[in-house]
């Protein structure tokens, strides 16, 4: 059997060969308050949404912002 293909696992810190991405950190950390502050905000304004009067808009309105946020914690704070 080639030895290429054989499974043996990398250094500390890579992946296949490829180096392992470290979010933690001085730039990692910021980036996370960022996503959490960007968060609140969204729920501000989804507050702000609920006491307009938007009749049938203020449902899709509500959905876009609830599916943004729910991208920015998938992205940024669901990972292995």
């Amino acid at each position: 059997m080639d030895a290429t293909h054989d499974a043996v696992p990398g250094p500390i810190g890579h992946a296949n060969g490829h180096p392992i991405a470290q979010p933690h950190g001085p730039a990692g950390d910021r980036l996370y308050v960022v996503v959490w502050a960007v968060l609140l905000v969204l729920t501000g304004v989804t507050v702000g949404v609920a006491m307009l009067d938007m009749k049938k808009f203020a449902v899709l309105a509500a959905m876009v912002i609830a599916g943004t946020k729910a991208t920015l914690v998938l992205l940024y704070f669901m990972h292995p």
